[in-house]
């Protein structure tokens, strides 16, 4: 769905477009003992962009909003944006 945009970026930026554990073509933890909820997935997610670079910047839609949401809500001073 972005592939054109990417495109159109990656010449200026480095891109990343990580996949959610379970989405994609990322492994499914066992939902025993992973919660597949937007609360973790954002917990998740923290992990990852901390992990690349705190100039990092997101671009959340459809069902990346509500973890995006979050993501902002533990971080309000935008230090992992």
């Amino acid at each position: 769905m972005f592939e054109p945009l990417f495109a159109r970026l990656s010449d200026r930026y480095h891109l990343v477009a990580p996949d959610y554990p379970g989405f994609g073509h990322s492994d499914w933890p066992d939902p025993k003992t992973f919660a597949y909820t937007f609360d973790h997935y954002a917990e998740v997610m923290n992990h990852v962009t901390e992990a690349l670079d705190s100039r990092a910047t997101r671009f959340n839609a459809g069902l990346r909003r509500p973890v995006g949401f979050r993501m902002a809500l533990a971080y309000p001073d935008g230090s992992t944006l």
